[in-house]
């Protein structure tokens, strides 16, 4: 199993047991920024049918969020869900 790549992913290494941090090499990402979230909805937005309108009322969406919490691509995953979601029940007067 030497050939055999494993990708592990944490929020935080302090949970981790150290035997198993000994054998892995940690690499550190920067937290992903507001415009670079707002940019992949837009883009995943588009490629999912989204109207326009959606896509850029959950861009607007994370921008305002984005001042007072730290946004991940799940929330973004979520928001065009739930956009999806919307658009297809129609608007119910």
């Amino acid at each position: 199993m030497s050939w055999i790549s494993w990708v592990l992913t944490s929020n935080t290494l302090v949970t981790l047991p150290a035997p198993l941090l000994n054998r892995l090499e940690v690499i550190r990402l920067p937290p992903v920024s507001v415009s670079e979230l707002a940019a992949f909805a837009r883009r995943e937005g588009r490629s999912r049918g989204l109207t326009q309108a959606s896509v850029e009322a959950v861009a607007e969406a994370l921008e305002i969020a984005g001042r007072g919490a730290e946004l991940n691509l799940r929330h973004v995953i979520r928001m065009l869900t739930r956009g999806k979601v919307m658009e297809a029940a129609g608007i119910h007067h």
